[in-house]
C-alpha cells in the first residue's frame, strides 16, 4: 500500500510547526525556563532573615510592611499573574572598594494600577523606576522572558525589577547587578 503524499508532507511539516511554536514561546517568555540554576527554596529562610548590602557590594531592596501586605492580598486572591509599577526611594548610594555601585532601594508603594494577565504571563507595562510581577506557580526565579523585558526597561531608565513568588517571598535584580537576591520586608 502506497502512503498518500499529504500524509508524507504532514509527517515533515508537523515537527517544523511544533519547533516554531516552541521557539516563539521561548522568545516571548511564555514558557518559564529559569535564568539561574541556584536553589533558592533551600536557602530561603537564611537569606531572607539576614540580607545585607555585602552581596557583591551591590546594595539591597527592602519593602515596607504595608506595601508587602497589599501585594500579599493580590497574590492570594488571584490565580493569574499580576504586574505593577513601584514607587521607590534610593538611599545610601556609594562605591565600595571594588568600585561597585551600592544602592539601597526601599519600595514604599504601588505607582498606578495593578494589571492582571494570564496564568504565566502578564504584558509588559512601562514603569518609571521599578516594577513587580508575580509568579503564581511559586517559582522564585526570573525567567528568560523576565530578563529580556527588564533589559528593555533599563534602556528606558528603570532601576530594578521584583518577582513575588509566595505570600511573603520577593526576589529582585537591579540594573547594575543581575544576580537574583531576596528582598527584605521592613
Amino acid at each position: 500500500m502506497k502512503i498518500p503524499n499529504y500524509i508524507k508532507k504532514s509527517i515533515i511539516v508537523t515537527p517544523v510547526i511544533v519547533l516554531f511554536a516552541l521557539l516563539v514561546s521561548l522568545y516571548f517568555g511564555i514558557v518559564d525556563f529559569t535564568f539561574s540554576n541556584n536553589n533558592y527554596e533551600q536557602s530561603y529562610e537564611k537569606s531572607y532573615i539576614s540580607i545585607t548590602n555585602t552581596t557583591y557590594g551591590t546594595g539591597y531592596v527592602s519593602i515596607t510592611n504595608t506595601t508587602a501586605q497589599k501585594f500579599k492580598e493580590y497574590y492570594i486572591h488571584n490565580d493569574t499573574e499580576f504586574s505593577a509599577c513601584l514607587n521607590i526611594e534610593k538611599k545610601d548610594n556609594y562605591y565600595n572598594d571594588k568600585k561597585e555601585l551600592n544602592v539601597t532601594y526601599i519600595i514604599d508603594s504601588i505607582d498606578g494600577d495593578v494589571k492582571y494577565g494570564g496564568i504565566n504571563y502578564v504584558g509588559n507595562i512601562r514603569c518609571k523606576d521599578a516594577r513587580i510581577h508575580s509568579h503564581p506557580s511559586g517559582t522564585c526565579k526570573f525567567s528568560i522572558g523576565d530578563i529580556r523585558v527588564f533589559k528593555k526597561n533599563i534602556e528606558r531608565g528603570m532601576y530594578l525589577t521584583v518577582v513575588m513568588c509566595g505570600e511573603d517571598k520577593f526576589i529582585f535584580i537591579t540594573r547594575n547587578y543581575f544576580k537574583e537576591r531576596w528582598a527584605k520586608i521592613i
